[in-house]
């Protein structure tokens, strides 16, 4: 949510910029995606992952092109906190989409009958969404934002509250890496010869679905803890620890860019997965549910 500090000053602001452009190539990705492999409208877990991974990277991008302009543009700290916060919740949520459509599938698929984690995660998110706010609203009331940006230097977490969410978005990185590394770990088990199974399905899943999943589940856990343990460096760490704009920069650029990409390049289906799909129940507008593993 809030993370890292997000620096200011017009001299270096090309990071800044840099930083902004790198998030068009996930918009292009998703785009140059979805026109090649248009979903079906029952598809709610492609639809969903699709549009937040779009808003998310929209409110980025102006949030960084606004960084060195934040005196100019009267931004006060609070609000720029809020701002850089708002992102990362949407792209929280999208990570989610991934790991509830694993879960999803693999309790169909072990179990034998289909069940759907949709209103779970409806509800989920408009509790999340909804506490958060709350919090922000009671931030506002209790602690206005009066400060000029002249009064500070970079934004970092600095009321209670403030320093509450990002030890809560701590909390939530840390629990979902862990979920995802159990589901992860699995389906690697359970369709692997380890798990007892045979014939040509086993024979799709060792080529086409589980390096997949076997990546995701590396990437998604590693980066997870990585951004867990630093949001609570930045809560309890000096402010000066956290203006360094170089840390920043490698910040998103190693731990939400990147990993954005990477997932997108291997999430991306191609035309011999959708050539030769292996037999299953269907679930999620026609897609198989193996298919469903690796294809958002």
């Amino acid at each position: 949510m809030g993370e890292l500090a997000v620096p200011q000053g017009v001299k270096e602001g090309y990071l800044d910029f840099i930083l902004a452009a790198l998030y068009l190539i996930p918009i292009g990705l998703c785009i140059h995606w979805r026109i090649q492999h248009r979903p079906s409208k029952s598809n709610f877990w492609g639809i969903t992952f699709v549009v937040l991974m779009l808003v998310g990277c929209l409110t980025r991008i102006p949030s960084w092109c606004a960084q060195p302009f934040l005196e100019q543009l009267s931004i006060t700290k609070t609000a720029n906190f809020y701002w850089n916060m708002i992102p990362s919740i949407i792209f929280s949520s999208n990570y989610v989409v991934i790991l509830f459509m694993w879960m999803e599938t693999f309790h169909t698929e072990v179990g034998g009958q289909k069940i759907s984690l949709i209103p779970v995660y409806l509800y989920m998110s408009v509790v999340l969404y909804v506490a958060v706010f709350a919090l922000l609203t009671a931030d506002l009331i209790l602690l206005p934002p009066r400060q000029k940006p002249t009064d500070f230097t970079c934004i970092s977490p600095s009321t209670p509250i403030q320093k509450a969410l990002n030890g809560a978005d701590a909390f939530i990185y840390f629990v979902t890496s862990l979920l995802f590394l159990a589901y992860g770990g699995g389906f690697y088990f359970h369709f692997s010869e380890w798990g007892g199974g045979k014939g040509p399905l086993l024979n799709k899943m060792k080529t086409a679905i589980l390096p997949r999943v076997k990546i995701l589940t590396v990437l998604f856990t590693s980066c997870f803890i990585a951004r867990g343990i630093l949001c609570i460096i930045s809560t309890f760490s000096q402010p000066s620890m956290n203006c360094e704009q170089w840390v920043v920069f490698a910040y998103y650029a190693s731990l939400e860019v990147f990993p954005i990409i990477l997932m997108l390049l291997v999430l991306h289906p191609t035309s011999q997965q959708n050539e030769n799909q292996p037999p299953s129940n269907s679930i999620q507008g026609g897609q198989s549910n193996y298919e469903t593993i690796s294809k958002a």
